[in-house]
């Protein structure tokens, strides 16, 4: 029994102790570094490496046909170099049109402009009228085209606007000539009216006394009637000659209003177009642009193809260029 006992209570051996130990902490290395360290694969094969970081893709943004190549593969090129050419002649003549548009637009605004200011300025009967709207004309007419027909436009516009004006003025003067003439005898009338109404009111009174015949009764009252009559006809026509006037008046209002809203109208259409031009415009150049590709840094060209081209940043690609288009077969470490 006590030798039981004392092999109970006698200690452990010092190397059991130790190796437990070691093997508990290798496991635990195992297990922390398995969760930490980074673990690399090995692989075996053929391959390329090709360092993302060092290569531009340069493709154009539009398709079209290719005209010239400048460069070939292996090739040294700076930063903006011109690569190759796409066909422009469409987009060329694309721009050809906005900018005619744009010219077209700005001489109709040049042209509202010139109509619409003597207008809110001046009365169209006025002197100086027409070299009032030349003026405005040459100083806002823009653009590098001649100008010759529009300025005859804008002086054409504003002399027809200035003669009709004169027409209906012309018109309204021979009115008020007609209107005073009518006035006048309406004025006669109507004194000869105030006597033959006194001698029909004595008239009238004889008759009652019956110192004078009938007849001479009715010739005078015959002849009061007729000059109401004469005055009543004269107002009439005097009525008519103002209704004239004024509606010659207003005539002449409409020529000078409608021909200022008409060219306000274009001069408006045309600062909207021109603002929608100058956007196709911006679009059109940007197009044009695209069509000749550039290389957007230093390097070496790596392949040209149909469809894309590979620019490489950094003279350092020229030596990874060559180590990488061996084949390998040994061992190659990828991370």
């Amino acid at each position: 029994m006590s030798t039981d006992i004392d092999e109970i209570d006698r200690p452990l051996s010092p190397t059991i102790s130790v190796t437990s130990w070691l093997v508990i902490t290798l496991f635990l290395a195992i297990v922390v570094g398995s969760i930490v360290a980074r673990v690399e694969i090995v692989a075996r094969g053929q391959g390329k490496i090709i360092p993302f970081g060092r290569v531009q893709v340069v493709q154009p943004l539009a398709d079209g046909k290719i005209v010239k190549i400048l460069v070939s593969e292996g090739q040294f090129v700076r930063a903006g170099d011109l690569l190759m050419t796409l066909d422009a002649a469409t987009a060329e003549s694309e721009i050809k049109r906005i900018k005619a548009n744009i010219e077209r637009q700005r001489q109709d605004a040049a042209v509202a402009r010139a109509i619409n200011t003597p207008l809110a300025e001046a009365d169209p009967a006025s002197n100086g009228f027409v070299e009032a709207g030349r003026a405005m004309f040459r100083r806002t007419a823009i653009g590098d085209g001649h100008h010759a027909d529009a300025e005859a436009l804008v002086i054409s516009i504003l002399s027809a606007l200035r003669d009709q004006i004169a027409q209906v003025e012309a018109q309204i003067d021979r009115i008020k000539e007609s209107q005073a003439a009518q006035s006048a005898r309406l004025e006669k009338i109507r004194a000869d009216r105030e006597i033959v109404a006194l001698k029909f009111g004595a008239a009238e009174a004889l008759r009652n006394r019956g110192t004078i015949s009938e007849f001479e009764y009715l010739a005078r009252l015959r002849e009061l009637k007729a000059l109401e009559g004469d005055a009543t006809i004269a107002a009439s026509e005097l009525d008519e000659l103002v209704a004239e006037a004024a509606v010659l008046s207003k005539q002449r209002t409409s020529l000078i209003s409608t021909t200022h809203s008409t060219y306000r109208e274009q001069l408006n259409e045309a600062q909207i177009t021109l603002q929608s031009l100058e956007a196709e415009l911006k679009a059109a150049d940007n197009h044009l642009r695209s069509l000749s590709l550039k290389a957007p840094v230093s390097g070496r060209v790596e392949a040209v193809g149909v469809h894309r081209w590979r620019l490489c940043r950094g003279r350092i690609h020229a030596n990874v260029h060559r180590s990488i288009q061996r084949r390998h077969r040994g061992r190659s470490l990828f991370r």
